[in-house]
C-alpha cells in the first residue's frame, strides 16, 4: 500500500508475496479483504500482476480428494467481489465482474494448467503423480470395459460389420488404456465436478440466508421459531458441504446433518438471524491441509518478529509498577471507594480519582492526545463535571432535560442489541445453562453417526445466519482485535481477547460464530436474586482457587478490551454487547461503532476512554487492592506492546478507508480519524508518560458519569439493565 505507485518496489513485493503465499496461506486469508480492497478501490501500479498472483494463490497446490480446502480461498475472494458488485460503483464494476469469472476459471481448471512447452508425456507424468492416480486409471479402464461390452452385447447382430472385427484396426482409447485417453476422460470428470461442488457450495450457503430472509417475512414474528424447524427439513446438503468459518489450512470437516430442533430465531427491529446447529465429522484420511472449523481465530502467523517474550516490555514491566505506584495519590490510584454501594447508587461519591484535590501532575490536559477521545470531551469529562447526583442519574425527565435532541438523534442511529441481535445470538440460551460439551454428548447419543469410527472429532457447529445486513465492518474489526491478540501473546503479556470468527458472504448477509458458554451481562443482571458481578463470582466459583482463576480471568480479559477500546474507540458497549463466560472472561461483540462513530453520531454519551463501572473493579477486590494496581500496570504494558506495532495496525486501517463503503469512514474526514488513532498510540510518549495518561485513563473511565447515562438510556429505550 505504501508503494502502491513505485513500480519496483511493488514488483518486489510482488514476487516475494508469490513465494510467501506458498508456505503461509492462511496470512494471505487473514489480509484477503485488504488485498482486494487494494485491487478494486486504490490506484496501485501493478493491478494486473496482484491479480494474477491472487488467481494462482486460489488454485490448489496439489491434488486432494475432498474439494473443501481447493475452494475455500476462492469462496472468501468470491464473496469479497460479490458485495463489491452490489455496491454499485460503476467504476470497479468491470473489473468486480471479470474476477469473479476468473475465479471460476481457476477453481474448474486447478489442476489443469500446464505450460504449453511441456510434452504430453510430461503432462502425463506429472497427472501420473498424483497420490492414488494409477489406481483411479485401472477403475476406470475396468469401468469403460464394462460399458463398451454391455453396448455391444446389446446391439443387433446385423449392425455389426467386418470392419468391427478387423484386428488390424487401431484399438479405442477406452479399450487400450490409453494413458492419454484416460487422462483426458479423468481431466474433464474433474473440471464438472469441480464445477458442480463451487456452484454447489455457494448455493448451500445462500440457502442459509435465505431462511434468515423467509424468517424475516413472517408476521406475526412469534411464529417464526415454530417454522424454523420445517425450513431445515427442506434444507439440501450439498455431498461434501461445509461451514466456511475455519481456516484455509484446517482439516476438512463435512456437514452430516443438521439439527432441526436446536435451531431458533432471534426476532429484531428489522432482522430475523437464525442460529443453527449442524453435526459435522471431521476427514480422517486426508486430514493434513484440509478444512476443519477452528474453535480459535488465529492471527498473522508472522505479524511480530522474535521470541514468544518481548524483551523491551519484560525489562519495562518492573518501571510500569513502579511508576503506577509513584502516580498513585495516598497510595490509592484512585482516591474515593465506596465497596458497599450498589453500581447504581454510587452517584453520590466523589467520582473516584477526579476530587478537587487531585494536583496537576496526575492529570492529562484536553490537549493531549491521550485525552482527545472526542471533541467534547474536555466539557463533558473534566475532573469535577463527572459527579452526579441519584436523582439525576434514575430520573428520566432529567436525563431528556439535559440533551432531549442528542437522545433521538440515537434512537435513530443506534444498532442496539436487540436490533443486531448479537447479544443474544453469541450467547448461550441460558446463563450458563446447558455447556457446550454437554449439549454434544447429548446429541451424539442420539446421531445416527454416533457408532461411526472416529466420532472422537465429531463435533457441532453452531452458528449465526444473518440477512437483510452489512457486517462486512465487523469482518474488518474482528481482524483488528485478532491483530491486537497476536501482539498481546507475541509479547508475552495475559491479556485476554476472544476473536470470533465472522464472514460476510455478500453485501446484506454473512455467517457469525457464536460464543459457547457465555451470556451477556443484561441477562446476568436480570437473574433472579443477582446481588452483582463479585456476588455472581463467589457464588459460582466459591472462596478457593477456583475464584481466583476466574478472577485473573476477568482481570485479563478486562484490560485487554479496555486497550482495544481505548485504541479503536469502540462505542455503544452497553451490557448487552459484554458477554461473560463460564471461565470469567469478558468477551466484547458488536463492533458497528468504531473509530470515530458512535450512536448519536457527532454526539455520544460514551466520553470515557473505556467501560470501567465500580462493579467490575469490585471483582478485582476494589481500588485498593493489588489486581486492581496490577490492572493498571497491564494497561500500560498492553499500550506499549500496541505502541511497538502500531504501523501494522494504522496501515490495515489505512488501507481500507479509501473509497469505502463502511459506516466508520463514510462521510467523515477520514484524514483526520487517522491522526487521531494515531495519537492514541502516543508515540512519542516517554514510558513514565504513558504510565501517566494510562492512570488518568484509569480514573476517567471508573464510574464515569456518561457511561452511566448511556447504560441509564439504554434501559430507558431497549430495556437493557445497567
Amino acid at each position: 500500500h505504501k508503494h502502491r505507485t513505485n513500480v519496483v518496489a511493488t514488483e518486489l513485493i510482488l514476487d516475494r508475496l508469490a513465494t510467501y503465499a506458498e508456505e503461509n496461506i492462511d496470512d494471505v486469508e487473514f489480509y484477503l479483504q485488504q488485498i482486494v480492497h487494494l485491487i478494486v478501490k486504490t490506484e496501485l501500479v501493478a493491478t494486473d500482476k496482484l491479480v494474477n498472483l491472487l488467481l494462482s494463490i486460489c488454485r490448489a497446490k496439489a491434488y486432494v480428494e475432498h474439494l473443501g480446502n481447493c475452494i475455500h480461498l476462492a469462496l472468501q475472494l468470491f464473496w469479497l467481489l460479490e458485495a463489491k458488485i452490489a455496491d454499485n460503483d460503476p467504476k470497479t464494476y468491470n473489473l468486480c465482474a471479470k474476477l469473479l469469472m476468473s475465479i471460476e476459471a481457476k477453481v474448474v481448471n486447478q489442476q489443469f494448467e500446464l505450460p504449453s512447452t511441456q510434452t504430453a508425456d510430461d503432462v502425463t507424468q506429472k497427472l501420473m503423480n498424483i497420490p492414488g492416480m494409477k489406481e483411479r486409471l485401472e477403475q476406470m479402464t475396468i469401468e469403460n470395459h464394462e460399458h463398451t461390452d454391455k453396448e455391444e452385447v446389446s446391439r443387433p447382430p446385423e449392425m455389426l460389420t467386418s470392419a468391427e472385427h478387423d484386428t488390424d484396426r487401431p484399438m479405442t482409447p477406452s479399450k487400450s488404456g490409453s494413458k492419454h485417453a484416460l487422462l483426458l476422460q479423468w481431466m474433464e470428470k474433474e473440471r464438472q465436478k469441480r464445477y458442480k461442488y463451487f456452484h454447489l457450495q455457494r448455493d448451500f450457503i445462500k440457502a442459509l440466508s435465505d431462511i434468515s430472509e423467509r424468517m424475516r417475512a413472517v408476521d406475526p414474528p412469534q411464529n417464526r421459531k415454530n417454522l424454523l424447524p420445517g425450513e431445515l427439513k427442506e434444507l439440501v446438503i450439498p455431498d461434501m458441504a461445509y461451514i466456511p468459518l475455519g481456516r484455509v489450512s484446517d482439516p476438512f470437516c463435512r456437514i452430516t446433518r443438521v439439527l432441526t430442533d436446536e435451531g431458533t430465531v432471534f426476532s429484531t427491529h428489522s432482522r430475523a438471524p437464525c442460529l443453527l446447529c449442524f453435526e459435522v465429522i471431521e476427514d480422517q484420511v486426508n486430514s493434513a491441509g484440509q478444512r476443519r472449523l477452528s474453535t480459535e481465530v488465529k492471527g498473522p502467523l508472522r505479524l511480530l518478529r522474535g521470541s514468544i517474550s518481548d524483551p523491551t516490555l519484560v525489562s519495562q514491566e518492573a518501571e510500569v509498577a513502579t511508576l503506577v505506584k509513584k502516580f498513585a495519590i495516598n497510595g490509592k490510584l484512585i482516591c474515593v471507594d465506596n465497596p458497599s454501594a450498589p453500581d447504581d447508587e454510587e452517584v453520590n461519591d466523589d467520582e473516584g480519582g477526579h476530587d478537587d484535590n487531585d494536583t496537576a501532575d496526575t492529570q492529562l490536559s484536553a490537549d493531549s492526545p491521550a485525552f482527545a477521545l472526542q471533541d467534547i470531551q474536555g466539557a463533558m469529562c473534566s475532573p469535577t463535571s463527572t459527579v452526579e447526583s441519584d436523582e439525576s442519574m434514575n430520573s428520566t425527565s432529567e436525563l431528556s432535560r439535559e440533551g432531549s435532541q442528542q437522545l433521538n438523534l440515537i434512537r435513530g442511529t443506534s444498532k442496539n442489541a436487540y436490533d443486531l441481535g448479537l447479544a443474544k445470538l453469541l450467547s448461550a440460551s441460558e446463563v450458563f445453562g446447558e455447556g457446550w460439551e454437554a449439549k454434544k454428548e447429548r446429541i451424539r447419543a442420539s446421531s445416527p453417526c454416533g457408532h461411526l469410527p472416529g466420532w472422537n472429532v465429531i463435533s457441532l457447529v453452531r452458528f449465526i445466519s444473518k440477512s437483510n445486513d452489512d457486517i462486512r465492518q465487523e469482518v474488518f474489526a474482528m481482524q483488528l482485535i485478532t491483530t491486537f491478540q497476536t501482539i498481546f501473546r507475541e509479547s508475552g503479556l495475559p491479556l485476554w481477547l476472544r476473536p470470533y470468527r465472522i464472514v460476510s458472504t455478500g453485501r446484506t448477509c454473512g455467517l457469525l460464530e457464536t460464543i459457547t458458554d457465555a451470556q451477556s451481562l443484561d441477562a446476568l443482571k436480570k437473574r433472579s436474586g443477582y446481588g452483582g458481578l463479585r456476588a455472581h463470582f463467589e457464588s459460582t466459583y466459591g472462596a478457593g482457587d477456583n475464584f481466583k482463576k476466574a478472577q485473573r480471568n476477568f482481570l485479563h480479559s478486562l484490560a485487554a478490551y479496555s486497550v482495544v477500546c481505548y485504541l479503536l474507540q469502540i462505542k455503544d458497549r452497553h451490557n448487552g454487547n459484554i458477554l461473560l463466560d463460564t471461565e470469567g472472561h469478558l468477551v466484547h461483540i458488536d463492533f458497528g461503532f468504531m473509530l470515530g462513530i458512535a450512536p448519536g453520531g457527532n454526539w455520544s454519551f460514551e466520553t470515557a476512554p473505556f467501560k470501567l463501572t465500580k462493579e467490575m473493579v469490585t471483582v478485582l477486590g476494589g481500588v485498593s487492592s493489588p489486581l486492581f494496581g496490577e490492572f493498571v500496570q497491564l494497561l500500560a504494558l498492553g499500550l506499549l506492546a500496541a505502541q511497538r506495532h502500531a504501523e501494522k495496525v494504522i496501515l490495515l486501517v489505512e488501507i481500507m478507508m479509501h473509497n469505502s463503503t463502511f459506516p466508520c469512514f463514510v462521510g467523515r474526514d477520514v484524514s483526520r480519524d487517522m491522526q487521531k488513532l494515531r495519537s492514541r498510540f502516543l508515540l512519542d510518549y516517554s514510558t513514565e508518560k504513558i504510565v501517566k495518561a494510562v492512570v488518568k485513563m484509569a480514573r476517567t473511565s471508573y464510574k464515569n458519569k456518561w457511561t452511566k447515562r448511556y447504560d441509564q438510556f439504554q434501559k430507558i429505550t431497549n430495556g437493557i439493565v445497567p
